[in-house]
């Protein structure tokens, strides 16, 4: 359980100094008005998959929805581009870091698959011309089965 809690309680400080540290991104004005509305497009694509990962009211569904998202998510950063487009609205739904350098982003989110059982998604998004994305693993679920030996 101890691990647990300290897993948690790194997402959680990744949350806020999310907040603290993460300045308006303004290298939108890089992108054509075509990849803007492109962008915003698939922006509200993700917003909704998000929205479902989220709400859905059978839990079951999450992890299905989790996986959708994450396909829509790579796509989209998969375009050319895509780390000069800030994703403003999806910060709204999950967090989305950076350091002052703007080097790389984090995309993060913790996913309820019970009321008692979280999960933790990341990605690392290096500023890169070609795609350079990094996924992170929880595997919590390994260390709290270790922690109870």
């Amino acid at each position: 359980m101890y691990l647990i809690k300290k897993i948690k309680i790194f997402f959680f400080i990744i949350g806020i100094l999310g907040l603290i540290i993460n300045p308006k991104y303004s290298h939108a004005d890089n992108l054509s008005q075509e990849q803007k509305k492109f962008f915003k497009t698939m922006e509200d694509s993700l917003i909704h998959s998000a929205d479902s990962m989220f709400y859905t009211l059978i839990p079951d569904f999450r992890k299905e929805f989790c996986e959708q998202f994450v396909r829509q998510l790579v796509r989209t950063l998969k375009m050319p581009n895509s780390y000069e487009y800030p994703f403003d609205s999806l910060r709204k739904k999950i967090n989305i870091i950076s350091p002052e350098d703007q080097s790389f982003r984090i995309f993060n989110w913790p996913l309820a698959y019970t009321d008692v059982r979280l999960k933790y998604y990341a990605a690392i998004q290096m500023r890169s011309e070609q795609l350079k994305l990094y996924p992170l693993f929880d595997h919590s679920d390994v260390l709290s089965s270790i922690d109870q030996d």
